[in-house]
């Protein structure tokens, strides 16, 4: 029982959004995930990943299942 309380009830991220310039007149859009309880932030360049990156990221701070399948 102790592993439940061990993590936490909720987890609090942060998504900001830029557009980069590529030159000639052409640009795409970036992004920046970050979890506010572990610190932990990753950069995106396609909104695809953004799905691909929060389950990834939940494991890693404790909050997602899967976890004791996880090498360290």
């Amino acid at each position: 029982m102790s592993e439940i309380s061990e993590r936490p009830s909720s987890v609090l991220f942060t998504l900001r959004l830029w557009h980069e310039s590529l030159g000639h007149g052409q640009g795409e859009w970036r992004g920046e995930m970050k979890n506010l309880v572990s610190g932990e932030t990753r950069y995106f360049r396609h909104w695809n990943e953004i799905v691909e990156l929060l389950p990834e990221m939940l494991v890693d701070s404790g909050g997602g299942e899967g976890e004791e399948n996880r090498s360290s």
